[in-house]
């Protein structure tokens, strides 16, 4: 079945943005913040309700966003301590139904909005599994490296894995079962102190759990920078 719920963390204080006067979902891209690009995408897709994670200058989005957008129905939820990604989820998991799916992405991660669709068909055309995640072809080595079958079944999941600079690498979205939101809620901090989606990949793997890939082809952007903002606005323009 496909999931009518996402959750977008937008928590984060972007500091490599350099901007001190916006929260870092607020800044733009294309003359709009970006997190307007990410919601017209979930909106298109079907998404009714998006869980929205917010932390640093929250105010500002909650003012700018509102209660809803192109149809879908906004919620938010304020991630009080800055302690990982899988505590995000967790936080946002808190007040959405235990039993739905639920897409889950980035405030700065671009893909073509017509990626959300085709995900979320994958994950209703896929039977049990309990997770479904993008990847990409890239460098690994800045992100996770994933391998996975013929079956496109994940086999490993790895941090930022040495020597390795070309390959399929984390693409930042994905459909999680509610076995698997319960997973990432439970997960212990990492070295950094941080409770990471990592972390949570790596135990269902361990537990024997599917974990899906769906290769993604079409333009991809991390927007962690100004240099990278000016990158995406080159790289998709067209869909901006």
């Amino acid at each position: 079945m496909r999931p009518t719920t996402a959750v977008v963390l937008a928590a984060g204080r972007g500091t490599r943005m350099r901007r001190t006067d916006l929260p870092k979902p607020l800044v733009p891209v294309a003359g709009r913040p970006m997190l307007d690009h990410v919601l017209d995408g979930l909106a298109a897709a079907g998404f009714a309700r998006v869980a929205l994670v917010i932390g640093h200058l929250g105010g500002m989005i909650r003012d700018h966003v509102g209660t809803t957008h192109a149809g879908s129905e906004i919620t938010y939820v304020v991630q009080e301590s800055l302690d990982g990604t899988a505590a995000a989820l967790a936080c946002a998991s808190a007040t959405i139904d235990r039993t739905a799916d639920v897409l889950l992405t980035w405030c700065d991660i671009f893909v073509a909005p017509a990626w959300y669709t085709m995900l979320a068909t994958a994950w209703g055309a896929r039977s049990g599994l309990d997770m479904l995640t993008t990847v990409i072809e890239g460098d690994p080595s800045r992100g996770a490296g994933v391998t996975f079958d013929a079956d496109l079944a994940m086999t490993a999941f790895v941090e930022k894995p040495p020597g390795i600079t070309r390959g399929w690498a984390d693409g930042g979205v994905s459909i999680l079962s509610p076995y698997a939101r319960d997973v990432m809620a439970q997960v212990e901090p990492s070295a950094r102190g941080e409770r990471e989606i990592a972390t949570g990949i790596t135990r269902l793997l361990g537990e024997g759990r599917k974990v899906g890939v769906e290769r993604y082809t079409g333009p991809w952007a991390d927007l962690g920078t100004p240099e990278a903002v000016s990158r995406a606005e080159k790289e998709f323009a067209e869909l901006l």
